[in-house]
């Protein structure tokens, strides 16, 4: 790579990452090599700084960071079911602010939680098999205030609502 395009890269990195306040990203989940990958990446990628947390059953949410400019959390959704995940969710709002969005990662097609995410006021959904690209573009989609829902799911929620 040239140093022209190295710079052009830094560019578009720069433009992207138009948010004025440098918010936050909070992580939650079990896998700790993951949560490292995906701060590394978002800093690398887009700038933006990230906060990790355990969250299981018996621990409280712990971010590493303050969480006051916290403005998206991303939840590891593995091998998650709709009830646990209306469970998690209202756990996850009673500790973050309020203005604080959230957004699922490593969700399996057939899990069949998006539309429950939807109800839930969940902004985003993000697959075991989404290239780093997407996740790359949708956070800071969802920071600027868009959803980022596949396609199939939007017209599903279509069709369901005639």
């Amino acid at each position: 790579m040239n140093m022209q395009s190295r710079k052009k890269g830094k560019d578009k990195k720069t433009e992207d990452n138009s948010l004025e306040d440098n918010p936050l990203i909070g992580i939650i989940g079990q896998q700790e090599l993951l949560k490292e990958l995906l701060t590394w990446f978002f800093k690398r990628e887009t700038g933006l700084d990230c906060a990790c947390s355990l969250n299981t059953d018996q621990t409280p949410l712990d971010f590493n960071q303050d969480i006051t400019k916290m403005r998206l959390v991303l939840l590891d959704c593995e091998s998650i079911n709709s009830t646990t995940l209306r469970n998690k969710l209202d756990a996850v709002s009673k500790k973050i602010p309020r203005e604080c969005m959230i957004a699922l990662f490593n969700v399996n097609h057939g899990q069949g939680i998006e539309k429950e995410a939807a109800y839930q006021g969940v902004r985003g959904v993000f697959y075991q098999d989404d290239p780093l690209g997407a996740i790359q573009k949708g956070v800071p989609s969802i920071l600027k205030g868009d959803l980022w829902f596949s396609r199939e799911t939007l017209f599903k929620g279509l069709q369901e609502s005639k």
